[in-house]
């Protein structure tokens, strides 16, 4: 009983440590050519960059205190901004657009913006069996007198690194062997060879290599994430020893 109460104390203690921070919603699409609903991949890189961003610690809550208002014109001509009178938190939201497998999927320089075609409003109004469509759009503008940069945690800002672990075949192994046809080549065909990639990029090595490994690491030598994905060769302590060296 001992021992749970600690754990559970622990966790709510990091828990407490999380919730000042906030994250990045982005939308991530990659152009193949269709038109339709979001994919499981896009969704899956959209959740993990969200849950990356929060629990690296960039991004503290308190730098998203904004005081947004509202512009309205008078009959006079003239122009009037109210604003509230509590400062009210903020979200980040990201639209990302990939038109090729490779290359990087987040980019820091687009972190935040605004999209006006977001801000679109339509209501629809039935009468009679008949309906209409009544849309508005409502420009959002930045005040760039009052505007401040947005605080971030630079020194908790990590670099995404990728592995991929595959086994090569005994037989893939004679054919590549760089001894002449005279020698004699000793080679074991029940043993298979591991071989670590790195950089995963193109389509063809994401679908067939199933046993990855993906690091976060800040220039300091912390590491924010490592995830360990199995599904095909076995992943050593030896490797993951070698990752670390490497990085």
């Amino acid at each position: 009983m001992i021992s749970v109460r600690k754990n559970c104390s622990k966790w709510t203690k990091e828990e407490d440590i999380i919730a000042n921070y906030a994250s990045v919603y982005p939308v991530v699409e990659v152009e193949r050519g269709r038109v339709g609903a979001c994919t499981d991949e896009e969704m899956t890189i959209s959740q993990k960059l969200h849950d990356s961003i929060l629990h690296s610690r960039i991004l503290p809550k308190k730098a998203l205190k904004v005081k947004a208002g509202v512009r309205s014109a008078n009959e006079d001509g003239t122009f009037s901004v109210l604003y509230p009178d509590e400062l009210e938190d903020d979200t980040l939201n990201e639209k990302n657009l990939k038109m090729k497998e490779n290359g990087h999927t987040f980019c820091m320089r687009k972190l935040a913006f605004i999209d006006e075609r977001a801000s679109d409003l339509r209501m629809t109004i039935r009468t009679r069996g008949r309906s209409a469509t009544i849309r508005e759009t409502y420009e959002i503008i930045c005040d760039q007198t009052k505007s401040v940069p947005l605080m971030i945690n630079a020194k908790n800002i990590a670099f995404a690194s990728n592995y991929g672990i595959v086994e090569l075949d005994p037989e893939c192994q004679l054919q590549n062997s760089d001894n002449s046809e005279e020698e004699e080549v000793d080679i074991d065909m029940d043993k298979l060879n591991t071989v670590l990639i790195a950089d995963l990029d193109t389509e063809a090595e994401e679908t067939s290599i199933h046993s990855t490994i993906s690091i976060l690491a800040a220039p300091s030598g912390n590491y924010k994430q490592l995830t360990l994905m199995g599904g095909g060769a076995k992943i050593t302590p030896e490797m993951i020893k070698k990752i670390i060296v490497v990085i």
